[in-house]
């Protein structure tokens, strides 16, 4: 008699995993797919449930603007006055806020813009025409040729009477020097001149042989009383020194006590109320007996302003 292998029952209890019974089919796609769905279905709605829970609090609804700080409050309905006068406080404070970084930002600005003002000022170049004797600042009577300011400087300013000028001798391109003489063999009186503006020239000061101021010196601010120091010799004559503003008028003036053969130092103190004009001169002259003006020294300064 043959064995036969007993086949396993269909369905049964002992029946290999590599057999699957009729009633373990695997689930069909679109079962699957139904089953996702309806989970992502259900969470939505919980998300919005919870959503609507936190929104819906008694009525009132979340103040998000004020969230974002860190601090939640709640805006009431604004049917209740004292709902109306928290909504007020809320919205002055988020505007104070507001206004306080407003301020903030704005202070920035002013702080940068004053930095370039006052590199701006601090760049200005002053007047040129303020460094000379003559003609005065703001004249409309200009030179274009440096012997004729020469002229005008020692006729005009000076007081020279019919004067013999020299040529011109160059500095460089801009300045030189003019040589004036009262009368032929006499003292000369150099006259420093430059273009300042444009091409027109215009004289610096002068000195004259004998004549030598030490103090003050060339551009100095001064005040009232001033010193005036120097060495003069009077010859046949006179030795006069003056203090002057800007427009001839003479401030301080003084003849002074000097030997008429040999260099004599000389102190002398001015004092003189301060002029409108900006600047000046001191000009130490000599003249013969008969008062004819035979050579000049002459600085320019500047005068402080009024405390």
């Amino acid at each position: 008699m043959t064995d036969q292998t007993r086949p396993w029952p269909t369905g049964g209890p002992d029946q290999p995993s590599d057999q699957p019974g009729p009633d373990r089919q695997p689930p069909t796609p679109w079962l699957t797919g139904s089953i996702i769905v309806f989970g992502v279905l259900i969470l939505t709605a919980l998300a919005v449930i919870i959503v609507l829970l936190a929104t819906d609090d008694g009525g009132q609804d979340i103040d998000t603007g004020t969230s974002t700080t860190g601090t939640a409050s709640s805006l009431p309905d604004s049917s209740d006055p004292a709902a109306t006068s928290t909504t007020a406080a809320t919205s002055t404070t988020t505007t104070t806020s507001s206004s306080t970084t407003t301020d903030s930002s704005t202070s920035t600005t002013p702080s940068t813009t004053s930095t370039s003002a006052t590199t701006a000022t601090t760049t200005t170049a002053p007047d040129p025409t303020m460094t000379a004797v003559w003609p005065f600042a703001g004249s409309s009577n200009l030179y274009d040729d440096p012997v004729d300011a020469a002229r005008g400087f020692a006729e005009e300013y000076v007081g020279f009477d019919d004067p013999i000028v020299g040529p011109f001798l160059s500095g460089d391109t801009r300045s030189g020097e003019v040589e004036i003489r009262a009368a032929t063999g006499g003292p000369i009186t150099t006259v420093f001149v430059r273009q300042l503006v444009g091409e027109s020239w215009w004289v610096l000061g002068s000195a004259a042989e004998g004549l030598e101021l030490t103090e003050p010196e060339a551009l100095d601010e001064i005040t009232s009383p001033v010193e005036l120091t120097g060495e003069a010799t009077a010859g046949s004559g006179r030795v006069t020194l003056q203090l002057r503003a800007d427009g001839f008028a003479i401030l301080a003036d003084e003849d002074l006590d000097v030997s008429p053969d040999q260099s004599t130092p000389f102190a002398t103190t001015f004092e003189f109320t301060l002029p409108d004009e900006a600047g000046g001169a001191v000009l130490l002259t000599t003249t013969d007996a008969d008062g004819r003006i035979l050579g000049a020294t002459a600085i320019r300064i500047r005068f402080s302003s009024p405390t």
